[in-house]
């Protein structure tokens, strides 16, 4: 028997079969301890004919054991992985392997981590992979871990110093197109240094509610955030959303940023098409009353979604479809395990 996908998050090569005297402790550990995550359902194997024969008597512990024998006989299995590190015996190895070396520690077979600025990001980056992958919570293991603002770059910083395989998920922070991407985007990008153990991923709006279904917004705001997404809604004017601040608005001191008054601009003449008064007297206006140029829409909307339940979840049409299909592949890919049920043979 040979398994016909390999795209798993972790292929037992047949490399480690090929081990010398000198080094069977420790690939018989590594390999024992994959095999335990993968018992637990913390991650995915693969594994060929020959890898069995070669270490189905070696393998003593109960649980690799019986992990090994369910690996062997029953899991013919297509995740649609496209990405998977290859366990291997040498320590000098390729960017998409590991040495079997790096399992030698059980901390190096839990679920893996994921960081983003809040633990409330990662549930719902959870429920975007469920919805766009149409796969059960069950199959998705990690760790959340968060960070805010300036914070998410030492994260990060420390998880790559820790060699933990982890996926770090960032806003961009831009406020407007073609700005630059903000301080916290920023900061995750300075303390990335793309090595192999972490992923980043930065997600093209301005902050995550942005991501969320526009009709949901719509429905959980009041007063002038109301009236302005109803207006993005009838309109078809929902490009905007991508860069406007939901939580905050757009003020008067953000405008002093020529790009960014450009946006505001932009939104005021689509919305009113100048009927009310030009945008130039519009924000007199408003400095005269200080109002804001554009008003808050809504805060806590993330907390909101994650308490409906999945069908409503679900309900919603997606506009930023696209984003939403870039944090499932990464978010899928990274954390996709078997079932964390016990296996019987």
């Amino acid at each position: 028997m040979v398994f016909w996908i390999k795209p798993m998050l972790f292929e037992l090569t047949d490399d480690l079969c090929t081990y010398q005297l000198a080094d069977k402790a420790k690939v018989i550990v590594g390999v024992t301890n994959l095999l335990i995550g993968y018992y637990e359902g913390n991650h995915l194997l693969v594994i060929s004919d020959d890898f069995y024969n070669v270490f189905e008597s070696e393998i003593s512990e109960e649980r690799a054991k019986q992990a090994l024998h369910y690996l062997y006989s029953y899991e013919t299995y297509d995740y649609h992985v496209p990405v998977s590190y290859k366990i291997v015996l040498n320590d000098n190895c390729k960017r998409a392997e590991l040495p079997i070396s790096y399992f030698l520690q059980t901390k190096s077979i839990q679920p893996i981590h994921v960081l983003a600025e809040n633990p409330n990001d990662v549930d719902f980056y959870a429920v975007v992979t469920k919805i766009i992958k149409n796969v059960d919570e069950d199959r998705l293991a990690y760790i959340p871990m968060h960070g805010s603002g300036y914070s998410m770059g030492s994260e990060l910083t420390k998880l790559q110093n820790s060699e933990t395989l982890s996926l770090a998920i960032a806003d961009s922070d831009i406020k407007y197109p073609g700005g630059s991407v903000g301080a916290t985007g920023g900061a995750v990008q300075t303390a990335y240094n793309h090595g192999k153990y972490v992923k980043l991923k930065i997600i093209n709006v301005h902050e995550i509610e942005n991501l969320l279904p526009p009709r949901f917004i719509f429905e959980r705001s009041k007063g002038e955030g109301k009236s302005i997404m109803e207006k993005f809604i009838k309109l078809k004017l929902l490009d905007f959303l991508r860069y406007y601040d939901v939580k905050n608005g757009i003020s008067l001191n953000d405008i002093t940023e020529p790009g960014y008054n450009t946006f505001a601009k932009d939104i005021y003449e689509h919305i009113y098409n100048v009927k009310k008064c030009t945008y130039d007297r519009y924000v007199k206006q408003c400095k005269k009353n200080n109002k804001k140029i554009h008003p808050i829409i809504k805060d806590d909307l993330i907390k909101k979604y994650l308490k409906l339940d999945f069908g409503n979840q679900n309900s919603y049409q997606i506009y930023f479809k696209g984003e939403w299909r870039g944090i499932a592949d990464y978010f899928y890919q990274y954390t996709c395990s078997r079932v964390s049920e016990p296996i019987h043979i």
